[in-house]
């Protein structure tokens, strides 16, 4: 094809090359959002106990408080006490957000959660098979598999409190393959190691309450191999 006198080719070319590639995209890109859309990604629903990982925001401030403060009275009152009963009980754990609600967790593991409702509030031990293993619980409570529910306003007793949080402690302790941890009843480590077919299997450590390594050592399918040592507590 012959240009225009005074054309300058290269130009021409490259003007060319810009309109066909604006013409293209502008064709192109109702296609692509009209795919998108069809191909959004539906983000799957969580596994039992998944916790996600959120700290605190700002200084003292966790995302458990913020959580409370968007409650509205007398139900934030009602779970402030609770939160304040298992920050006492728990003070190894951390504050976290699990399925949109407060949540204490050890190592990843979510043990104890709570919120508020339009009449009534919940405890959440995260295991349908915690309630069943624990006795105390007040005649006005009601109870559902994996559920604690308990009047706006009323206090649950921290000796119930205590006992759900022991029995999911030892829940999640029951490890039988794979990494395993135990925990003091505060939810700090009293030892971690692996497990293989019912057995301490590889290498194992135990800890005090203050934290400090007690105690270092190995197994193979249950026996006791290798060095063990005692470790003095620091000074």
């Amino acid at each position: 094809m012959r240009l225009p006198a005074g054309v300058n080719a290269g130009l021409w070319m490259t003007s060319m090359v810009s309109v066909a590639h604006f013409s293209f995209r502008t064709f192109l890109s109702p296609l692509v959002v009209k795919y998108a859309r069809s191909r959004s990604y539906q983000a799957p629903s969580p596994p039992l106990n998944a916790v996600e990982p959120t700290g605190p925001t700002l200084g003292d401030v966790t995302v458990i408080d913020d959580h409370l403060a968007g409650l509205a009275e007398p139900q934030r009152e009602t779970l402030q006490v609770l939160c304040d009963m298992l920050r006492r009980v728990l003070p190894a754990a951390e504050e976290t957000i699990s399925y949109r609600m407060p949540c204490f967790a050890v190592q990843g593991r979510a043990v104890a959660g709570f919120d508020g409702f339009a009449h009534h509030c919940s405890y959440f031990p995260h295991s349908g098979s915690v309630l069943e293993h624990v006795d105390g619980i007040p005649d006005w409570a009601t109870t559902e598999r994996g559920t604690l529910r308990f009047p706006i306003g009323r206090r649950l007793p921290v000796g119930l409190v205590r006992r759900l949080v022991r029995v999911r402690l030892d829940q999640i302790a029951d490890v039988t393959d794979g990494e395993r941890f135990e925990f003091f009843d505060d939810g700090s480590v009293r030892a971690h190691g692996r497990m293989r077919r019912g057995e301490l299997h590889g290498d194992w450590e135990w800890f005090r309450r203050d934290g400090s390594l007690l105690r270092t050592g190995a197994f193979r399918d249950g026996r006791q191999v290798g060095t063990w040592t005692t470790h003095p507590r620091p000074t």
